[in-house]
């Protein structure tokens, strides 16, 4: 598998991912992440209507994509809703240099860490415990804007 990125997304496939990150990492397959959008047909079907032409696409439950990403031959950007999700898939084996934290948007009992990332108890918690088994976690929400570094601010204190 070559896997061009691993996004965190509440929104998981949206117009800034197929607009700016699928123009800008240039996969072959695109694959969601998600238990609720895997069982629900209009979803799929919409995600299937975004995609460009030639690019791939598969929605599975998080056992399933782990398992599509590591047979795949093809460029892959892996898209999942929740640090939680992003944890369950390192759990099951996917590798990735870093995640991308793109788009985790405010709601009751969140606190701002950036403009578009808002955490709550279990986001934090799924978040240390992805620096503690190394990972590198860059928030970035579309492709031309600066990257940060978002360890320091899921570490620091509150």
């Amino acid at each position: 598998m070559s896997l061009v990125g691993f996004r965190i997304d509440d929104r998981l496939l949206h117009g800034q991912v197929v607009e700016n990150w699928i123009e800008s990492l240039r996969p072959e397959l695109v694959v969601v992440a998600s238990a609720k959008a895997a069982q629900d047909p209009l979803i799929r079907k919409l995600y299937a209507a975004a995609m460009p032409p030639g690019i791939g696409l598969e929605v599975a439950p998080i056992a399933g994509a782990a398992a599509i990403a590591s047979r795949a031959t093809e460029r892959v950007l892996l898209i999942v809703g929740s640090p939680a999700d992003a944890l369950a898939l390192i759990e099951a084996g996917v590798r990735p240099e870093a995640i991308t934290v793109g788009g985790l948007h405010h709601a009751g009992g969140k606190e701002r860490l950036l403009d578009f990332v808002y955490v709550d108890e279990r986001d934090r918690e799924a978040l240390q415990r992805l620096v503690a088994l190394g990972l590198k976690l860059i928030a970035q929400d579309v492709p031309r804007h600066r990257p940060h570094d978002l360890v320091p601010l899921v570490l620091g204190a509150r």
